[in-house]
């Protein structure tokens, strides 16, 4: 995980971009498991990371944009590495607003991160609110796609699994928020540490009907940090389900 956000920093100097102080989820995992030797950093591998892809939500984790507008928003080989970054916090109601970035090794690491919508939206004030839902919909893409990328690394997909490692950033001070959901929860709780973290493994035969309990899992020790609120299993569950059927 420090690796990975050490090279969206270098990308950041590189670019010579200014952030604004925002609020970043992160996704890291590595491939435990004997790996494909055929397995190169090269255009096959990543034509692999494009096809495993499940695509699912409007804009999913690891999306590889062949086709973007501007070079700096496509993939490119760094240090062996296959990157991504699409980092625009500003603009007009038309841009897309957004802090993406991902890197995916030939090894079986990978990373993502992105800001948080709450920051990055024009009406909400930034540094302020956490949306309650927001967190099952971006870990269960992240953990979806990570997966379904790394079975096509492994030469078993039965006897591997993924150690995974999630970390939430720039929490403290800010409230529990309805924002982005269609469901209501009357609460007001804050956050009074900065970051949360969640360390686990998922076999990669995991099943899409055991993925909303992982999750579930997964994301307490975040919601924890609210004042100790909890998001019941079935809630998440049904979230997850719903990002499923959201296939593009």
């Amino acid at each position: 995980m420090d690796d990975g956000f050490a090279a969206f920093e270098r990308r950041v100097r590189k670019a010579a971009i200014t952030l604004p102080d925002r609020g970043y989820f992160e996704f890291a995992a590595t491939l435990v498991g004997d790996i494909k030797p055929e397995l190169q950093a090269n255009k096959n591998l990543l034509n692999l990371i494009t096809s495993a892809n499940r695509r699912f939500g409007g804009y999913p984790y690891f999306s590889v944009l062949h086709g973007a507008d501007l070079p700096e928003r496509r993939p490119r080989l760094v240090e062996d590495t296959w990157e991504q970054a699409v980092i625009q916090p500003a603009g007009t109601s038309w841009d897309m607003k957004t802090i993406d970035f991902w890197r995916i090794e030939a090894t079986g690491r990978f990373y993502a991160l992105r800001a948080y919508d709450e920051d990055l939206d024009d009406n909400l004030k930034p540094l302020c609110s956490f949306a309650i839902v927001l967190p099952v919909w971006r870990s269960a893409d992240a953990i979806i796609e990570a997966l379904a990328i790394a079975r096509e690394f492994a030469t078993s997909v039965e006897e591997s699994k993924l150690a995974i490692r999630l970390r939430w950033s720039k929490l403290e001070g800010r409230t529990l928020s309805n924002a982005y959901s269609n469901r209501f929860w009357p609460v007001r709780a804050v956050a009074h540490d900065d970051v949360a973290t969640s360390s686990f493994e998922l076999p990669l035969d995991l099943p899409d009907s055991a993925v909303g309990a992982r999750v579930a899992e997964a994301l307490s020790p975040l919601y924890r940090k609210f004042d100790g609120f909890e998001l019941p299993e079935n809630i998440v569950t049904a979230e997850v389900e719903k990002l499923m059927a959201q296939l593009f």
